[in-house]
């Protein structure tokens, strides 16, 4: 889902009457600077809460690579060992730097080529791993490049459609909306979530191929009221800076919470509590340095930056 709104995003933000507003090297220039205050705020975060269990060099190599997007093939568990989340994130910087100097010359067809020809990779790798949970690790960062390749592609395709011809509302907007987060919920409580074989497989290969391009497609459809779309725009401020710290803070009280969990069964809740708390105060001073970031960012590439996923 990430992937996929991000290609559809950035697309109704930069590409304007089948022309791209912005050349490649400036929109990477735009991204990079637009991922760099979380990238970073974010390794700081994991080298804090997990740093110690590794050496303080390996920890500061970590780091220095994390900040380049480069990473670590050697070390043993995750390519981003601080944050691991960041492997999504390197996969979107590749997924930009192919809009911009490929992508954008393609037409719908090719593009949906394309996407064909990942969705079929994306589909032999669910097979092989038995899920789609490639990307992260040193043995499987291979996988998550149809991962994020074929839906930052669908996104693509979604969004020129939506240019060439915006869809009519397909359910209200508060529905639509809900979507994603009920599918999400239903796949995680559905007893095949905990399955392997051939019914997990295809209930991943579902999800990412029809599901979730489905739900964009009518959450895209369906007019926000303003008062609405205010209080939406500000929680979209804090979706990216939350998603860029809220796994260091979640592993550092794994421990904790299974402790509290099994001696205190009616404080356990607090736990979770104060994760969220410490993500959201977390993402709400990266929201603060981000928007003087981007102030910056804009005066440097002497346009308007186009808006994050």
């Amino acid at each position: 889902m990430f992937f996929l709104i991000s290609g559809f995003v950035l697309t109704l933000s930069i590409e304007k009457n089948g022309r791209m507003s912005i050349d490649g090297l400036t929109f990477f220039k735009v991204r990079f600077r637009r991922f760099l205050p979380m990238t970073a705020i974010g390794l700081v975060n994991g080298a804090l809460l997990m740093g110690g269990a590794s050496p303080v060099s390996m920890t500061i190599a970590n780091i220095a690579l994390g900040l380049v997007m480069v990473p670590n093939l050697f070390s043993g568990g995750d390519i981003f060992p601080l944050n691991s989340v960041q492997w999504s994130l390197m996969q979107e910087l590749l997924a930009n730097i192919a809009h911009g100097f490929v992508l954008k010359r393609m037409n719908d067809r090719q593009l949906a080529q394309l996407a064909g020809v990942l969705a079929l990779l994306l589909i032999v790798s669910i097979a092989v791993l038995g899920e789609n949970t490639g990307g992260p690790g040193v043995n499987n960062w291979w996988q998550g490049l149809p991962r994020g390749g074929f839906s930052y592609v669908a996104g693509m395709l979604l969004a020129r459609r939506r240019l060439i011809a915006p869809p009519g509302p397909v359910v209200s907007w508060q529905l639509s909306l809900l979507a994603p987060v009920v599918i999400i919920v239903l796949i995680n409580q559905f007893p095949t979530a905990n399955w392997r074989g051939p019914v997990r497989v295809i209930g991943d290969i579902v999800t990412c191929l029809v599901l979730f391009p489905w739900c964009l497609w009518v959450a895209s459809s369906a007019p926000v009221p303003a008062r609405v779309g205010i209080w939406l725009r500000r929680a979209g401020r804090l979706s990216f800076p939350i998603y860029a710290v809220h796994l260091p803070i979640i592993r550092v009280l794994a421990p904790a919470n299974e402790v509290m969990a099994r001696t205190y069964p009616g404080h356990y809740a607090m736990l979770h509590a104060l994760a969220l708390v410490a993500s959201f105060a977390a993402a709400s001073v990266i929201a603060i340095i981000q928007t003087v970031w981007a102030q910056r960012a804009r005066r440097a590439v002497g346009q308007r930056v186009p808006q994050p996923s």
